[in-house]
Protein backbone atom coordinates (compact mmCIF):
# COMPACT_ATOMS: atom_id res chain seq x y z
CA UNK A 1 0.00 0.00 0.00
CA UNK A 2 2.48 2.82 1.11
CA UNK A 3 4.53 1.13 -2.32
CA UNK A 4 1.42 2.41 -4.41
CA UNK A 5 1.36 5.59 -2.53
CA UNK A 6 4.91 6.96 -3.01
CA UNK A 7 4.33 5.72 -6.64
CA UNK A 8 1.32 7.84 -6.72
CA UNK A 9 3.19 10.72 -5.63
CA UNK A 10 6.41 10.37 -7.89
CA UNK A 11 3.93 10.34 -10.91
CA UNK A 12 2.17 13.50 -9.98
CA UNK A 13 5.45 15.38 -9.70
CA UNK A 14 6.55 14.08 -12.63
CA UNK A 15 3.64 14.90 -14.53
CA UNK A 16 3.54 18.70 -12.83
CA UNK A 17 7.14 18.95 -13.82
CA UNK A 18 6.42 18.34 -17.13
CA UNK A 19 3.69 20.89 -17.38
CA UNK A 20 5.48 23.62 -16.09
CA UNK A 21 8.19 23.00 -18.34
CA UNK A 22 6.14 22.65 -21.55
CA UNK A 23 4.44 26.25 -20.29
CA UNK A 24 7.47 28.62 -21.01
CA UNK A 25 8.50 26.45 -24.00
CA UNK A 26 5.01 27.08 -25.46
CA UNK A 27 4.79 30.74 -25.29
CA UNK A 28 8.63 31.35 -26.25
CA UNK A 29 7.38 29.49 -29.45
CA UNK A 30 4.39 32.05 -30.32
CA UNK A 31 5.33 34.64 -32.33
CA UNK A 32 4.11 37.99 -33.24
CA UNK A 33 3.50 40.61 -36.27
CA UNK A 34 2.76 44.44 -35.60
CA UNK A 35 0.47 45.57 -38.34
CA UNK A 36 -0.12 49.25 -38.57
CA UNK A 37 -3.67 50.58 -39.61
CA UNK A 38 -5.64 53.04 -40.48
CA UNK A 39 -8.52 53.99 -37.77
CA UNK A 40 -11.02 53.32 -39.60
CA UNK A 41 -9.96 49.53 -40.20
CA UNK A 42 -10.01 49.13 -36.11
CA UNK A 43 -13.51 47.25 -35.87
CA UNK A 44 -13.11 45.02 -39.22
CA UNK A 45 -9.72 43.66 -38.73
CA UNK A 46 -9.65 42.67 -35.04
CA UNK A 47 -12.49 40.33 -35.87
CA UNK A 48 -10.13 38.81 -38.88
CA UNK A 49 -8.04 38.98 -36.11
CA UNK A 50 -9.80 36.46 -34.06
CA UNK A 51 -10.67 34.33 -36.60
CA UNK A 52 -6.80 34.01 -38.06
CA UNK A 53 -5.43 33.65 -34.41
CA UNK A 54 -8.37 30.92 -33.66
CA UNK A 55 -6.74 28.87 -36.85
CA UNK A 56 -3.20 30.00 -36.17
CA UNK A 57 -2.54 29.52 -32.64
CA UNK A 58 1.29 29.75 -33.36
CA UNK A 59 1.09 33.78 -34.16
CA UNK A 60 -0.40 36.50 -32.21
CA UNK A 61 -1.28 39.87 -34.09
CA UNK A 62 -0.77 43.45 -32.34
CA UNK A 63 -1.64 46.14 -33.73
CA UNK A 64 -0.90 50.18 -33.89
CA UNK A 65 -4.13 51.98 -35.04
CA UNK A 66 -4.22 55.50 -35.74
CA UNK A 67 -4.51 58.32 -38.36
CA UNK A 68 -2.85 57.39 -41.83
CA UNK A 69 -0.16 60.22 -42.30
CA UNK A 70 1.01 59.62 -38.50
CA UNK A 71 1.13 56.01 -38.89
CA UNK A 72 3.30 56.79 -42.08
CA UNK A 73 5.82 59.37 -40.22
CA UNK A 74 6.49 56.50 -37.80
CA UNK A 75 7.73 54.04 -40.28
CA UNK A 76 9.75 56.67 -41.69
CA UNK A 77 11.41 57.25 -38.50
CA UNK A 78 12.30 53.49 -38.19
CA UNK A 79 9.06 52.05 -36.14
CA UNK A 80 9.69 47.84 -36.17
CA UNK A 81 6.56 47.59 -38.28
CA UNK A 82 5.67 44.67 -40.33
CA UNK A 83 2.62 45.39 -42.15
CA UNK A 84 1.57 49.06 -42.91
CA UNK A 85 -2.36 49.14 -44.04
CA UNK A 86 -3.27 52.82 -45.11
CA UNK A 87 -6.71 54.89 -46.07
CA UNK A 88 -4.84 56.15 -48.91
CA UNK A 89 -2.78 53.53 -51.61
CA UNK A 90 -0.78 57.26 -52.71
CA UNK A 91 0.58 57.09 -49.04
CA UNK A 92 3.25 54.37 -49.99
CA UNK A 93 4.68 56.70 -52.67
CA UNK A 94 5.65 59.16 -49.72
CA UNK A 95 7.55 55.82 -48.11
CA UNK A 96 10.28 54.84 -49.99
CA UNK A 97 13.66 57.25 -50.22
CA UNK A 98 16.19 56.33 -52.56
CA UNK A 99 18.80 55.13 -50.67
CA UNK A 100 16.68 52.67 -48.90
CA UNK A 101 13.63 50.37 -49.97
CA UNK A 102 11.03 50.29 -47.22
CA UNK A 103 8.27 48.54 -48.75
CA UNK A 104 8.66 45.02 -49.71
CA UNK A 105 8.52 44.05 -53.95
CA UNK A 106 5.56 43.50 -55.09
CA UNK A 107 3.65 46.10 -52.45
CA UNK A 108 2.12 47.95 -51.73
CA UNK A 109 -1.37 46.32 -53.33
CA UNK A 110 -4.88 47.48 -53.25
CA UNK A 111 -7.11 46.19 -49.93
CA UNK A 112 -10.31 47.63 -49.89
CA UNK A 113 -12.36 50.64 -51.03
CA UNK A 114 -15.09 52.80 -48.96
CA UNK A 115 -17.21 56.23 -49.61
CA UNK A 116 -17.40 59.18 -48.18
CA UNK A 117 -20.27 60.81 -46.58
CA UNK A 118 -21.22 63.54 -44.41
CA UNK A 119 -23.22 63.33 -41.54
CA UNK A 120 -25.10 65.61 -38.73
CA UNK A 121 -26.44 64.74 -35.69
CA UNK A 122 -29.57 63.16 -35.16
CA UNK A 123 -31.31 66.68 -33.49
CA UNK A 124 -29.72 68.57 -35.94
CA UNK A 125 -32.42 71.08 -37.35
CA UNK A 126 -29.89 72.30 -40.62
CA UNK A 127 -30.25 68.79 -42.54
CA UNK A 128 -28.28 69.47 -45.50
CA UNK A 129 -29.56 67.43 -48.16
CA UNK A 130 -26.39 68.22 -50.96
CA UNK A 131 -23.34 69.75 -50.90
CA UNK A 132 -23.99 73.13 -51.91
CA UNK A 133 -26.24 73.08 -48.20
CA UNK A 134 -22.58 73.16 -46.14
CA UNK A 135 -22.69 77.13 -46.96
CA UNK A 136 -26.39 77.48 -44.96
CA UNK A 137 -25.91 79.34 -41.68
CA UNK A 138 -26.92 76.50 -39.51
CA UNK A 139 -24.03 74.52 -39.87
CA UNK A 140 -21.12 76.98 -37.99
CA UNK A 141 -18.56 73.86 -37.73
CA UNK A 142 -17.49 70.80 -39.95
CA UNK A 143 -15.23 68.46 -38.96
CA UNK A 144 -12.98 67.20 -41.30
CA UNK A 145 -10.07 65.17 -40.89
CA UNK A 146 -6.90 66.88 -41.36
CA UNK A 147 -5.64 66.77 -45.02
CA UNK A 148 -2.04 66.72 -44.39
CA UNK A 149 -2.33 63.73 -42.55
CA UNK A 150 -5.68 61.88 -42.25
CA UNK A 151 -6.93 60.04 -45.52
CA UNK A 152 -10.65 61.42 -45.09
CA UNK A 153 -9.62 64.43 -44.76
CA UNK A 154 -7.62 64.65 -47.55
CA UNK A 155 -10.61 62.88 -49.82
CA UNK A 156 -13.07 65.60 -48.21
CA UNK A 157 -10.35 68.52 -48.54
CA UNK A 158 -9.96 67.73 -52.51
CA UNK A 159 -14.44 67.29 -52.88
CA UNK A 160 -14.56 71.03 -51.15
CA UNK A 161 -12.44 72.05 -53.68
CA UNK A 162 -13.71 70.47 -56.59
CA UNK A 163 -16.89 72.09 -55.59
CA UNK A 164 -15.56 75.64 -55.97
CA UNK A 165 -16.93 76.36 -51.85
CA UNK A 166 -13.32 75.91 -49.79
CA UNK A 167 -13.24 79.75 -49.40
CA UNK A 168 -16.67 79.67 -48.54
CA UNK A 169 -15.98 77.15 -46.20
CA UNK A 170 -12.92 77.35 -44.96
CA UNK A 171 -13.67 79.16 -41.68
CA UNK A 172 -16.03 76.42 -40.55
CA UNK A 173 -13.56 73.82 -41.13
CA UNK A 174 -12.39 72.08 -37.22
CA UNK A 175 -9.19 69.54 -38.38
CA UNK A 176 -9.41 66.39 -36.26
CA UNK A 177 -6.58 63.78 -35.83
CA UNK A 178 -7.96 60.88 -37.20
CA UNK A 179 -11.49 60.06 -38.93
CA UNK A 180 -12.89 58.86 -35.63
CA UNK A 181 -12.36 61.83 -34.04
CA UNK A 182 -14.50 63.51 -36.75
CA UNK A 183 -16.90 60.85 -35.99
CA UNK A 184 -17.35 61.70 -31.83
CA UNK A 185 -17.24 65.07 -32.46
CA UNK A 186 -20.79 64.36 -34.42
CA UNK A 187 -22.02 62.28 -32.16
CA UNK A 188 -21.78 64.51 -29.29
CA UNK A 189 -22.92 67.30 -31.10
CA UNK A 190 -19.86 69.23 -30.67
CA UNK A 191 -19.83 70.09 -34.38
CA UNK A 192 -22.54 70.75 -36.71
CA UNK A 193 -21.55 68.02 -39.37
CA UNK A 194 -18.75 66.04 -41.00
CA UNK A 195 -16.72 63.98 -43.14
CA UNK A 196 -16.47 60.20 -42.83
CA UNK A 197 -16.44 57.02 -44.46
CA UNK A 198 -19.81 55.37 -44.41
CA UNK A 199 -18.52 52.08 -43.11
CA UNK A 200 -17.58 54.72 -39.65
CA UNK A 201 -20.96 56.25 -40.17
CA UNK A 202 -22.25 52.23 -39.91
CA UNK A 203 -20.85 51.95 -36.29
CA UNK A 204 -22.99 54.40 -34.76
CA UNK A 205 -26.95 53.78 -33.91
CA UNK A 206 -29.15 55.73 -36.53
CA UNK A 207 -30.90 57.63 -32.99
CA UNK A 208 -27.42 58.98 -32.67
CA UNK A 209 -26.27 60.61 -36.40
CA UNK A 210 -28.19 61.45 -39.40
CA UNK A 211 -26.12 60.61 -43.02
CA UNK A 212 -26.68 63.82 -44.90
CA UNK A 213 -25.55 62.84 -48.29
CA UNK A 214 -22.95 60.82 -49.90
CA UNK A 215 -19.91 63.01 -51.67
CA UNK A 216 -19.72 62.15 -55.06
CA UNK A 217 -16.68 60.26 -55.61
CA UNK A 218 -16.33 61.46 -59.00
CA UNK A 219 -15.55 65.07 -56.55
CA UNK A 220 -12.05 63.46 -55.28
CA UNK A 221 -9.70 60.34 -56.16
CA UNK A 222 -10.30 57.16 -55.47
CA UNK A 223 -10.50 55.85 -51.87
CA UNK A 224 -8.67 52.82 -51.86
CA UNK A 225 -7.09 51.19 -48.95
CA UNK A 226 -3.44 49.85 -49.52
CA UNK A 227 -1.24 47.81 -47.65
CA UNK A 228 2.33 47.03 -47.80
CA UNK A 229 5.05 44.69 -45.80
CA UNK A 230 7.82 46.03 -44.78
CA UNK A 231 11.56 44.90 -46.12
CA UNK A 232 12.33 45.21 -42.04
CA UNK A 233 9.65 43.06 -41.13
CA UNK A 234 11.25 40.10 -38.65
CA UNK A 235 9.02 36.86 -39.63
CA UNK A 236 7.90 38.17 -43.52
CA UNK A 237 6.47 34.31 -43.88
CA UNK A 238 4.11 35.18 -40.98
CA UNK A 239 3.05 38.28 -42.34
CA UNK A 240 2.20 36.75 -46.16
CA UNK A 241 0.43 34.17 -43.84
CA UNK A 242 -1.65 37.13 -42.03
CA UNK A 243 -1.93 39.10 -45.51
CA UNK A 244 -3.75 35.89 -47.32
CA UNK A 245 -6.12 35.17 -45.06
CA UNK A 246 -7.38 39.13 -45.29
CA UNK A 247 -8.13 38.30 -49.03
CA UNK A 248 -9.27 35.06 -48.16
CA UNK A 249 -13.65 34.07 -47.67
CA UNK A 250 -13.98 34.71 -43.88
CA UNK A 251 -11.98 38.38 -43.86
CA UNK A 252 -14.01 39.13 -47.42
CA UNK A 253 -17.31 38.50 -45.89
CA UNK A 254 -16.02 40.54 -42.32
CA UNK A 255 -15.42 43.69 -44.61
CA UNK A 256 -18.43 43.42 -46.84
CA UNK A 257 -20.58 43.42 -43.85
CA UNK A 258 -19.19 46.50 -42.63
CA UNK A 259 -19.72 48.37 -45.48
CA UNK A 260 -16.56 48.48 -46.77
CA UNK A 261 -15.67 47.44 -50.88
CA UNK A 262 -13.83 44.66 -52.34
CA UNK A 263 -11.42 45.15 -54.86
CA UNK A 264 -11.70 43.14 -57.97
CA UNK A 265 -9.62 39.87 -58.19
Amino acid sequence: MLTNKIAAILLFIVVIGSLSFNAPVNAAEQKSILVSAAVSLKNVLEQCQKCFEAKNPDVKIKFNFGGSGMLLNQIKSGAPIDLFISADIRDFEKIDAPAAKIIAEGYPKPFVGNELVFIVPKNSEAGPLAFEDLRMDALKKIAIGNPKTVPAGRYADEAIRASGRYEALREKLVLCENVRQVLDYVVRGEVDGGFVYRTDAMLVPEDEIRLAFAVSPDQHAPIVYGLGRLTAANNPELVERFVTFMAGPECREILTAAGFLLPKQ
